[in-house]
């Protein structure tokens, strides 16, 4: 506002000084110099003010909500089918994570990750994940071709941070047993098993890794869940 009116004022002591105009006005004109003067500055200031103004509502675009919206449809749609691949690499991975281990010459055993249920969790939130993933890019799409409310973006935002908890906690549990085969336990005399199962512990460490993606998308899904269920009132 302030930059605004000294703007105004400059363009005001522009149009006083320019004594050209104010003498070919004064000599076609048979008005007293005084009112002449002040009504001939005035209009020509309002007029030059006002084309300025029509120029600079032209040059800035509104605020569409259109905009917005395609805005939050495509970031829905995009982090949806993130989540389901990133959930699925997971679960798959880990399902698939059989390796044997030959402790000494002549003596083998087996690594499995239904051995260990933080594992076995961890492939099950994560397939649970990925369906849900997929099925709810449906209801995205449905939401935003029916023009739905807010209260059915609250449930939606429900559903998300119920499959959030779920993978934080899964891929919680599978870090520590994680941490614990690498590190091992001194004080309870648990062995680092990676040291014999290097690929094993490689492949369980990746799939926890693809976990943890999935658990950023679905919190980033959440929080824009959120943002559009806003309105509700309870």
């Amino acid at each position: 506002m302030y930059m605004c009116t000294v703007r105004m004022f400059r363009e005001l002591v522009q149009i006083l000084n320019s004594s050209s105009n104010l003498s070919n006005i004064l000599l076609s004109s048979s008005l007293p110099v005084s009112e002449l003067s002040f009504n001939s500055i005035f209009y020509s200031f309002s007029l030059k003010h006002r084309s300025q103004m029509e120029e600079m509502q032209t040059k800035v675009p509104g605020n569409s909500p259109q905009k917005f919206q395609k805005l939050f449809y495509r970031a829905q749609i995009g982090l949806r089918f993130a989540t389901f691949g990133t959930s699925f690499a997971a679960a798959l991975l880990t399902v698939t994570n059989v390796s044997t281990i030959e402790l000494i010459p002549g003596f083998r055993v087996v690594a499995k990750y239904s051995y260990e249920d933080s594992f076995t969790y961890l492939a099950a939130v994560n397939f649970i994940a990925a369906t849900f993933s997929l099925l709810s890019v449906f209801g995205v799409i449905i939401l935003d071709r029916c023009g739905s409310n807010s209260a059915n973006y609250f449930f939606l935002f429900i559903c998300d941070l119920l499959i959030l908890s779920l993978e934080i906690s899964a891929s919680g549990a599978a870090t520590a047993v994680g941490l614990l085969a690498k590190n091992g336990n001194e004080h309870t005399g648990w062995p680092a098993i990676c040291s014999f199962a290097a690929k094993f512990c490689m492949k369980g460490a990746i799939a926890v890794a693809f976990a943890y993606f999935s658990f950023i998308n679905l919190l980033i899904l959440a929080v824009i869940s959120a943002s559009k269920s806003r309105q509700v009132h309870v």
